[in-house]
């Protein structure tokens, strides 16, 4: 059987096709449901946020949740691609399109795997999930949250793009605004205002001296500024008296959203003793999104780090599934530089959490974006030995 002839690859192929940015993956989740129904899944579920959630029961103890996202960052410049981004377009054994790599190619692995061991008739492996879910590109975790909220598990496969490494954590992310606060005054006569701006570049300046914390397995800590805002805008001749910038922090383990913010609380509360016109204050970013189904997603955009110990379960049984696996030399570890779903599971619910996909990290959003086909095949084969061996 040729390659293109896997009966994930033209499932993937519809799944690309299924155009599912984020706020839109309806269709997406109706295509899931189908393929969990047409294999046999126990149960298949759309959840009232949109999530599709498939459960196979089995004969042996413990049950694992495998999850992937459903929804896609956009196409910014679709005149860059080589071919229709949502076409799933086959060429050289590689399929091209928007989610091959971020993260359809993986959840479509999860998918077809439970259904391969539903069609072998025997039910000599441990119970799962398999959960698409929507939102993730947008606040990493939270709609996660709502799935998790309504099950029973014993431990996370994400399907993030992984290079088939076994990945073990990731660094956590919160999303800060420091705000400066000024008054207004005609820019003709600033000494009649306090400028906002001004305020700001004196907490800009302390920004780098600030340390973050460092952990021997995540890496340091990282804090750096990612936009700036003053008001009014445009200024039209008036001293600012308001100006916001938000802050990019990666977490390391133990960082709490207390903790964060204390270390920002700080620096101010010196600039405020130092400078009698310096009036600022820090709190995290929230956001607020509106699901497919009507149902509303708000949370605080902090994200906590995890770890998962290699010998968990969890651990063993996908370094096993990665050892028998004959185009894999050796199994091999590593964490992820980028913000999760298992901020949710592993991070706030300490749920044993590990990752694993076929593709490397930094195909991820790109022009061109793709999947190597015989790797998307080998990462089933994976998916299902897991499960085993769980």
């Amino acid at each position: 059987m040729q390659l293109e002839e896997q009966r994930v690859v033209t499932f993937l192929q519809k799944a690309i096709r299924a155009k599912s940015i984020s706020g839109n993956e309806e269709e997406m989740a109706k295509l899931v449901k189908s393929e969990m129904e047409y294999l046999n899944f126990d149960k298949a579920w759309i959840d009232s946020y949109g999530n599709i959630i498939g459960y196979v029961k089995g004969n042996k103890s413990g049950t694992i949740l495998f999850e992937g996202h459903m929804d896609t960052v956009g196409i910014p410049s679709p005149k860059e691609w080589s071919h229709d981004p949502f076409a799933g377009y086959i060429e050289d054994n590689k399929m091209f399109g928007r989610g091959t790599c971020d993260m359809k190619s993986s959840l479509c692995a999860m998918v077809e795997a439970g259904g391969n061991l539903i069609a072998s008739g025997n039910r000599d492996f441990c119970s799962f999930y398999v959960v698409g879910v929507v939102y993730e590109e947008i606040f990493e975790g939270v709609s996660f949250g709502k799935v998790l909220d309504e099950l029973s598990i014993d431990a996370v496969i994400l399907g993030e793009p992984s290079d088939m490494k076994i990945m073990l954590g990731q660094k956590g992310r919160a999303e800060l605004k420091i705000t400066t606060f000024g008054k207004n005054a005609h820019s003709a006569f600033p000494e009649a205002g306090i400028n906002a701006l001004y305020n700001m570049n004196l907490f800009l300046t302390q920004l780098p001296n600030i340390e973050c914390p460092e952990d021997k397995i995540l890496g340091k800590g990282i804090m750096v500024p990612t936009d700036i805002c003053s008001s009014p805008y445009p200024g039209n001749s008036v001293i600012p008296d308001n100006c916001v910038i938000t802050v990019d922090r990666r977490l390391t383990i133990e960082e709490t959203k207390e903790s964060v913010l204390n270390s920002i609380n700080v620096v101010l509360d010196k600039l405020t003793k130092e400078n009698k016109d310096f009036k600022a204050k820090v709190e995290l970013a929230t956001d607020k999104q509106v699901c497919y189904t009507g149902k509303t997603l708000e949370a605080l955009r902090f994200f906590p780090a995890w770890n998962t110990e290699k010998g968990s379960r969890i651990a063993k049984a996908i370094t096993k599934a990665v050892e028998i696996n004959d185009t894999i030399e050796s199994p091999s570890f590593g964490t992820y530089a980028f913000c999760t779903d298992g901020s949710e599971s592993a991070g706030k619910r300490k749920i044993p959490t590990i990752g694993f996909g076929p593709t490397p990290s930094n195909r991820a959003h790109i022009v061109n974006e793709f999947v190597e086909l015989d790797k998307l095949i080998e990462t089933q084969k994976i998916f299902e030995e897991i499960i085993r061996f769980f």
